[in-house]
């Protein structure tokens, strides 16, 4: 009995949206507008504490330089400020602290730390004119932080019950956590904050895995959490959003109309950079969300412009990349999100508009791997269709380089481990419409498997035993439509990494679409057998028993695809036909 259900047009739409929305890695960051002032001049006269320095301390740096928060030490008094005064001064004439990358005169974001030219002179003015008190009437009243949520009881509060220890010395550690979201209907988040519940957190990101394999990941053994940088496929930020964590960070809220989806049942992900503080560190960090019943009503979309072909000789001082995108319908530029590891230097993207004129996106003139965040603009910037987005970067590997992690300088090659290297500018794009969003997504498949393709070409040429290069080469190819090649991958990352289960299952998707059913089986259920969490297996099995009528093995299947995944709407749909055909087989014959 057959199901009336073909998984001929599905298989590679999983493959296109997998490609499309899992770069090699997704870095998730905000903030950003004017620079930042203390909104006081410094009066005529002997610059003094109480008057000219603490409302800029208290404005710019107490929100880190505070009890318990991410700061080394505190900035709240006299005493704390007067002690560290040369170093003060040092750090805000150099522009290291407030830490803020992007270089001013281009657009504007929220957020801006920067401190402007009054407020760092009124520094090397209170050192040299003998670092006086002043009056404490002067003196404004010290900043008040709750230590509980800053927009009210949250709607949803998930967190990390047992916490993971971090040593206290040693190198920094990357911990990717996951949360388990409540099973049930979607819902829709307009605001969030995050509690990182130790200072020993530099920054977070936050991500959705609706595959499972994070869980499976998090279950190999009894610590919380699972290490590393490289993260399970399919994971992403929702909604094309940005979403993350860094000292100093407030509460995000979504512009009105663009909430975005938190999938019931699925996981949430917090992926921390922790950096050891001398002593055992507790790490339980919470998220606080906030929902709305309006769904989002527009959409994002994220380009990734990059360079996976990076090899940068030792001692190159002035290594440049550079990639492009031009756009196929009117946009609007909300944010941006660049990325590269040690050696990166001077980072730059930009617009290009039909007319020829440049528009400077963003320049970050001495990238600091240590204060990588995103930027969301003021004002969003619109362009026109034909404008080419083009990410231009400078690494710089030699000795000169203060933030060359190797002496003497080595050979780096893209990847995304830090002591490789890496270049991606992620834009963050407002379509006007959906059909001006479907224009995007046609002319960036095609850019991110050309470059998907060119780049693990690269990697077999280096290592032809590479499987997990094979496997992302057979995915390509599956969607091109090219199966022979296709097949030959796939077949070879089986091979070379049995234990691989994603490979099993696009190897299952794969025979399904060459009507070879009895092979598909066998390969999802390997997958299965490899990894029970992973749904798309349950779901593609559970609809090839349906096709061939065994109602009662599809709907086990099924079923357990739609609890790994509410979201999925193919599984959910199979099996309610399955259940109408249970149902018409149960009733009594005429």
């Amino acid at each position: 009995m057959k199901v009336g259900f073909s998984m001929r047009p599905i298989a590679r739409q999983l493959f296109t949206v997998l490609l499309v929305t899992s770069s090699v890695l997704e870095w998730p960051f905000l903030s950003t507008g004017a620079e930042s002032t203390s909104g006081r001049r410094p009066a005529a006269g002997p610059v003094t504490f109480n008057r000219d320095v603490a409302p800029i301390l208290f404005k710019n740096c107490a929100p880190c330089h505070r009890p318990g928060e991410s700061g080394p030490f505190s900035l709240l008094t006299f005493a704390d400020a007067s002690k560290r005064a040369d170093t003060l001064v040092e750090v805000v004439e150099r522009r290291y602290m407030p830490p803020w990358l992007p270089a001013t005169g281009h657009v504007e974001f929220v957020g801006n730390r920067r401190l402007s030219d009054s407020d760092v002179a009124v520094f090397r003015r209170w050192l040299e004119g003998g670092l006086r008190e002043g009056d404490p009437s002067d003196l404004p009243e010290a900043p008040k932080w709750s230590s509980e949520w800053e927009l009210g009881e949250p709607d949803l509060i998930l967190r990390v019950d047992t916490p993971f220890t971090l040593p206290p010395d040693g190198r920094n550690v990357y911990r990717n956590f996951v949360l388990p979201i409540p099973s049930g209907t979607n819902r829709f988040v307009r605001a969030f904050q995050f509690r990182p519940g130790s200072r020993a957190v530099h920054h977070a990101f936050i991500l959705v895995d609706k595959s499972g394999g994070s869980r499976a990941r998090d279950a190999v053994d009894s610590v919380a959490g699972f290490p590393g940088l490289d993260l399970p496929e399919g994971i992403e930020s929702p909604g094309g959003n940005f979403l993350s964590w860094q000292p100093g960070r407030r509460p995000y809220v979504a512009p009105l109309g663009l909430s975005w989806t938190l999938p019931g049942g699925a996981d949430l992900v917090f992926q921390l950079h922790l950096q050891p503080t001398g002593r055992p560190e507790q790490i339980a960090p919470m998220i606080g969300l906030y929902f709305t019943n309006r769904p989002p009503d527009r959409e994002f979309f994220k380009i990734c412009l990059s360079s996976l072909l990076i090899d940068i000789p030792a001692g190159e001082k002035a290594y440049q990349v550079e990639d492009s995108f031009v756009l196929p319908a009117d946009v609007s530029v909300l944010g941006l999100n660049p990325h590269c590891h040690y050696l990166g230097k001077d980072l730059q993207g930009f617009a290009v508009l039909p007319n020829g004129t440049t528009n400077q996106l963003l320049h970050i003139p001495e990238w600091d791997f240590n204060w990588q965040g995103d930027y969301r603009l003021k004002d969003p910037l619109s362009l026109p269709r034909g404008s080419k987005l083009v990410m231009r970067y400078t690494f710089d590997n030699s000795p000169d380089n203060p933030r060359n992690p190797n002496r003497p300088p080595q050979r780096i090659r893209f990847g995304v481990e830090t002591q490789d290297e890496m270049a991606e500018l992620w834009v963050q794009l407002l379509p006007r419409n959906p059909a001006d969003l479907e224009a995007l997504r046609a002319a960036y498949v095609p850019k991110v498997l050309g470059e998907t393709i060119t780049y693990h070409e690269y990697r077999l040429r280096l290592d032809p035993n590479d499987a997990y290069a094979h496997r992302r080469l057979g995915e390509a190819k599956f969607v091109m439509g090219d199966l022979v090649a296709a097949a030959a991958h796939l077949n070879s990352a089986v091979r070379l990494d049995p234990k691989d289960d994603t490979a099993q299952l696009n190897l299952g998707l794969l025979y399904q679409e060459q009507k070879n059913i009895p092979a598909a089986e066998q390969a999802l259920t390997e997958a299965i057998r490899l990894n029970p969490a992973n749904g798309r297996a349950h779901g593609s099995l559970g609809i090839i028993l349906g096709e061939r009528g065994d109602l009662k093995g599809a709907a086990l299947h099924l079923r357990e695809a739609v609890r790994l995944d509410p979201t999925d709407t193919i599984a959910r749909s199979v099996l309610e036909q399955i259940a109408q055909l249970q149902r018409r087989a149960a009733q009594p014959k005429k």
